[in-house]
């Protein structure tokens, strides 16, 4: 699924998880596991336009032991024609495992992130 964020326009290509309530995408910050996502989430910009670092953590690991590490904060996400403004948004600090090459073992990841 593609998603909007943010006054700063950027778009990312998320897995859609009917199973969680999680939106989190990979920061321009995250430094392990994170090494070919592009684009990241570029927190710097973000917070110029309008969004806000809540301070608060998040972290989710899957069944397949792959895991994410986030900071929270609150963006307008943009899904087809719908703004949805001051969403929770976790901003993946770090990943294990979680952004891995395609079926056929291409890179970069295909996915930036997750909607729940």
């Amino acid at each position: 699924m593609t998603i909007g964020q943010g006054a700063a326009a950027q778009t990312f290509e998320l897995v859609v998880d009917t199973g969680s309530s999680t939106l989190a995408v990979a920061g321009n910050t995250c430094t392990t596991g994170c090494t070919n996502v592009s684009p990241r989430y570029l927190q710097s910009t973000h917070q110029a336009n309008g969004a806000v670092n809540t301070m608060g953590t998040i972290s989710s690991t899957y069944y397949d032991g792959t895991s994410w590490n986030a900071t929270i904060w609150e963006d307008t996400v943009t899904v087809g024609t719908a703004s949805l403004p001051d969403m929770k948004i976790g901003i993946i600090t770090s990943a294990g495992g979680y952004f891995r090459t395609d079926c056929n073992g291409d890179q970069p990841p295909p996915n930036q992130g997750i909607m729940g």
